[in-house]
């Protein structure tokens, strides 16, 4: 989690969420999520990192940002 708080407190408007209940990240603009970031985390490490813009996979998906 430290990890990824580091890398989106540098990515303007990207908020720290869970993604289907993984740990992830979310840009959001006008209250609509734009962007969804995904982590593959290995060890306590980001070892990769998948995006989806398309609005029907990003509606599809569980968000919730975190605070």
């Amino acid at each position: 989690m430290a990890a990824g708080r580091f890398l989106f407190g540098r990515a303007g408007g990207a908020k720290l969420a869970l993604v289907d209940g993984a740990v992830g990240a979310v840009w959001i603009r006008d209250d609509r999520p734009l962007v969804v970031f995904r982590f593959g985390i290995v060890g306590g490490l980001i070892t990769s990192i998948g995006l989806t813009a398309e609005r029907s996979r990003i509606d599809g998906l569980k968000l919730e940002v975190l605070t």
